[in-house]
């Protein structure tokens, strides 16, 4: 259940609180050092939690009694699901060709939408 995100600045760059900046900074308060490019990954404990303490738990912080944010995963699930057109009445086209652009490796079918892509 852990979310992983590509950090895209220091620590003490971050102007906004959000769930990435924060399990960054829990981090830092430890000692781990993440830098730009590098992959922050984090469990989603209370999301609208007034104290932002407990909105994430980094990694490797996460303990066997840390509970996680059922909704917030939810959303997070059907965001991925319309990504890929499976919440979405009107599915984009999906054109699969032998061969060439519309084969990926090990001859797995892909297609793009809105610059990600995605192996059938």
């Amino acid at each position: 259940m852990l979310v992983a995100k590509s950090v895209r600045q220091k620590v003490n760059e971050y102007k906004v609180d959000n769930l990435t900046s924060l399990a960054l900074k829990q981090l830092d308060e430890a000692g781990i050092e993440i830098h730009p490019g590098e992959k922050v990954h984090y469990l989603i404990k209370d999301s609208a939690s007034k104290n932002k303490e407990d909105r994430v738990r980094a990694y490797p912080f996460v303990g066997a009694g840390d509970g996680y944010d059922e909704e917030k995963y939810r959303d997070l699930l059907e965001k991925a699901a319309e990504e890929v057109g499976l919440m979405d009445s009107n599915p984009p086209p999906i054109t699969l060709s032998p061969g060439g652009r519309g084969q990926g490796e090990g001859g797995k079918c892909h297609f793009r939408k809105r610059r990600r892509t995605f192996f059938l």
